[in-house]
């Protein structure tokens, strides 16, 4: 099974995480590394897609309206990301038109913590439900960046993510928009994730904010002004001519 890899390099402030140690859950582990003192981009390497089926991927549950779950981890004591909130409301507008028309739900995770991320999957109703999971924040290629419940940041096991993911059922993509998460993609595609969208290089902030708005609106065929799903709106696209759509923009 192969990978549509594709490079985008940027500078200025990445999306890399200052790591720590300690478990902070019985499923997601923390996972320690060298502190990263350069500033902050967002490094996106590469935007993977990988559109085919792996077979130890379970299907949706049949006639179940899809959920899409957006969670956000800021380091707001090391390294801040400005424009995170930007991107909550960005997604949130982008994804309004299809909500409206019961195409799919909507859960926000502001502050992700990886008991707020388990949640949002095994809230009752919700198994086999989530479609999408969205992953904002800093992160490089062996560990994610989550808050804790006290407002700190600790870097977390990627492994330790994708073996909580292969208990789930009907994830049709995983859209990890920080530094360097190339490295978690064969985890995740292993767990059963239809689709991965990784990044392989430094990106900006603010780049990688726009990237997902224009991803979303062009996955929902929402327009800038926030339309979708009705009068004026763009047809949506499959996952590979959203991110194709995206990467042009």
């Amino acid at each position: 099974m192969g990978t549509d890899v594709r490079s985008v390099t940027r500078s200025g402030r990445a999306r890399q995480p200052r790591h720590g140690n300690g478990c902070l859950d019985a499923i997601l582990r923390s996972a320690g590394a060298a502190r990263n003192p350069r500033p902050r981009p967002r490094r996106v390497r590469d935007g993977t897609v990988t559109p085919h089926l792996p077979t130890s991927a379970r299907s949706p549950v049949s006639g179940a309206v899809p959920l899409i779950v957006l969670a956000f981890a800021n380091d707001l004591a090391g390294q801040p990301l400005a424009h995170l909130d930007d991107e909550r409301a960005a997604l949130r507008a982008a994804l309004a038109g299809a909500v409206a028309a019961g195409l799919c739900e909507v859960d926000e995770v502001p502050a992700a913590t990886p008991a707020a991320i388990v949640r949002a999957f095994t809230q009752p109703g919700r198994e086999g439900r989530v479609a999408i999971l969205h992953l904002a924040g800093h992160a490089d290629g062996a560990s994610l960046l989550l808050e804790t419940p006290t407002g700190g940041a600790r870097a977390v096991a990627g492994a330790d993510l994708a073996a909580f993911l292969a208990t789930q059922g009907g994830l049709a993509l995983v859209f990890l928009n920080a530094c360097a998460t190339a490295g978690h993609v064969e985890g995740l595609l292993a767990a059963g994730v239809r689709a991965v969208i990784a990044t392989s290089r430094e990106i900006r902030d603010d780049v990688a904010s726009t990237f997902a708005d224009a991803f979303y609106r062009a996955l929902a065929g929402s327009t800038a002004g926030g339309a979708g799903a009705g009068a004026g709106a763009r047809r949506p696209l499959t996952l590979r001519g959203a991110f194709a759509q995206a990467s042009a923009a």
